[in-house]
């Protein structure tokens, strides 16, 4: 299957009988080195979009989430930022337009961490059960100069700095 040229990614998300998390994957926004880049900058993110297939008889869904920090391949902090059912046998795009103000409660949006895809967990141990999905197209719009106004806080002398919503995760 692909959707705007040759290959698409084929994923099978499977998830745990012992572990109830859901599964995810995310793509890092910023990588090093000679092949490397940096989209760390969500205050210049105008959208997101990508198509996702369902090669399944029945619906699934999938949840995009933003990345604020990744400690290792284990252990992201991240926050769910729109659910979308995946209709079987179609491609569906989906757009995510930032909310800068929310994403700046979760973390410091000229540098996130990556970009989340969040699945059902099939309570299962074979590969058999995962259903198969496509992702193709995985776009990022940006702009030369930030969209957003990065909130800053000085609290006053004597004052105490509240981060109650910064750790909502």
């Amino acid at each position: 299957q692909a959707h705007g040229g040759s290959y698409s990614a084929k994923l099978q998300p499977l998830g745990s009988v012992t572990d109830p998390s859901a599964p995810y994957f995310y793509y890092p926004m910023q990588m090093d080195g000679e092949e490397g880049y940096s989209y760390a900058d969500f205050s210049k993110l105008a959208k997101v979009s990508f198509y996702m297939y369902n090669a399944e008889s029945e619906a699934h869904e999938v949840q995009l989430a933003v990345v604020a920090s990744i400690s290792d391949v284990y252990s992201t902090d991240y926050k769910v930022v729109g659910s979308y059912s995946l209709t079987p046998g179609e491609w569906t795009k989906v757009e995510y337009t930032p909310d800068y103000e929310g994403l700046q409660d979760l973390c410091d949006i000229t540098n996130v961490a990556g970009l989340g895809f969040v699945f059902e967990n099939q309570n299962s141990s074979s590969i058999a059960d995962a259903p198969v999905l496509y992702l193709d197209d995985l776009t990022l719009s940006v702009s030369e100069e930030p969209l957003a106004e990065i909130k800053t806080s000085e609290p006053g002398r004597g004052e105490v700095q509240s981060f109650d919503l910064a750790s909502s995760l």
